[in-house]
């Protein structure tokens, strides 16, 4: 492993994690992962101090596990060199804080989750007593110091040139086009349908489903409404899709992860039958979706938010997982949660971050001052838990300074 800074010479880090090595760390992690969210509540609030307390150390000892085995013996020189490009990270919960970007470069099914690690200080956490003596422990972990750009390549093949992103920017004139997709029984979704409703910048499209659908024909309706937003062959509404966002269900633990599943569901008929919710299933979706493809070579290309719990895990393989579904459609990018998240913050989360993106802020930036606002205002450190597979520099082109939510904005 190479860890190159502009200015310095590589740093060459000796690691022994194989694929097997790395499978089972990747188990392990998620496995113990799922156990932060019940520390911290279901809730939008942060249970007690003494909860939060209990899982940021959870979350340190997790990050302190995944160092050991990425970095190993060569960690002191790791942490120097973020340090050198990093000087300013206790900052980062500052209003004018800028998140550095850290470019990680490998295959899709290698990447791991770099911002639980809490690179700039491996030390035991020190005993406080305040929600406010918590944040610097936040800022160790690059989810909330840094931004992450994943780069899916494989770091030894010196003549694969990473892919670039079509523009950096999202063309949001004169409205940001947000195509909704949704699972009715969800009062996070309501919160979001009615954030998006109320948003005068936003151009709403859905939500969907828009009527009873049988199970037979779920996916291809869904595959249809997917595509509509810029992939070739299909009539493409106009002005494409800039976003597609689901406010869902989602199962990622079945062993075999074509099986995984996303559960939507339309109004009518969920609440007077809980097995109405239609799924949609991986390996249905794959089937159906058209190859990766666009009409041309200028065609926009769409933001995926999977607001859907563990939409962002990767499988140990990493053919199967919606992150790898939705970018080799095209997509120029996918935002989800690594785990379980409590459906009230899940509506916060999205609605923050789309409130940071119109105002000013690049997604890298949106998506960390997302997790501050949360931890400061909510004391909840859940945000972390959202990966974001895209360029952290996309922007949208025009800004709404004044944005604000219309509904349960923290």
């Amino acid at each position: 492993m190479e860890l190159e800074r502009t200015g310095e010479s590589p740093l060459t880090v000796q690691t022994d994690l194989t694929p097997q090595k790395l499978a089972n760390l990747r188990d392990e992690f998620y496995l113990q992962l799922e156990k932060f969210w019940p520390m911290v509540g279901v809730g939008l609030e942060g249970r007690s101090f003494n909860a939060v307390q209990k899982a940021m150390q959870h979350l340190h000892g997790l990050g302190r596990l995944l160092n050991r085995n990425i970095f190993g013996a060569d960690y002191e020189k790791v942490r120097a060199m973020f340090l050198r490009a990093c000087p300013t990270w206790r900052n980062a919960d500052s209003e004018d804080y800028l998140a550095p970007v850290i470019e990680v470069r490998a295959l899709l099914e290698h990447m791991l989750p770099f911002e639980f690690i809490p690179i700039f200080d491996m030390n035991e956490p020190p005993g406080v007593s305040r929600f406010n003596e918590l944040e610097p422990l936040a800022a160790r972990f690059l989810g909330f110091s840094t931004a992450i750009r994943r780069i899916f390549a494989d770091p030894e093949d010196e003549s694969a040139s990473p892919q670039k992103a079509p523009s950096c920017q999202l063309d949001n004139e004169p409205r940001l086009s947000v195509r909704f997709f949704k699972h009715a029984g969800l009062e996070g979704a309501k919160e979001e349908q009615k954030f998006f409703r109320g948003a005068p910048w936003i151009d709403l499209r859905g939500p969907w489903p828009d009527r009873e659908i049988a199970q037979q024909q779920f996916t291809t309706e869904l595959v249809t409404e997917i595509c509509r937003g810029s992939v070739a062959g299909v009539a493409i509404q106009h002005p494409p899709d800039h976003i597609q966002h689901f406010a869902c269900h989602c199962n990622t633990t079945r062993q075999n992860p074509f099986g995984h599943t996303l559960y939507l569901a339309h109004d009518t008929g969920w609440f007077s039958n809980e097995g109405y919710a239609r799924r949609a299933v991986i390996r249905d979706l794959q089937r159906e979706l058209p190859p990766l493809a666009r009409a041309r070579a200028g065609d926009p290309y769409t933001l995926v938010f999977l607001n859907a719990c563990g939409a962002a895990k990767l499988t140990p393989e990493g053919a199967a997982s919606f992150i790898d579904l939705f970018l080799k459609l095209g997509n120029r990018g996918v935002i989800g949660s690594e785990v379980r998240v409590p459906d009230v913050f899940a509506a916060a989360f999205s609605q923050q971050f789309y409130l940071n993106l119109i105002r000013k802020f690049s997604l890298g930036d949106a998506i960390l001052r997302a997790r501050w606002t949360l931890w400061k205002i909510k004391h909840n450190p859940l945000g972390i838990l959202y990966a974001v597979y895209a360029d952290p520099y996309l922007s949208v082109r025009r800004h709404y300074l004044n944005a604000t939510s219309t509904s349960a904005e923290p």
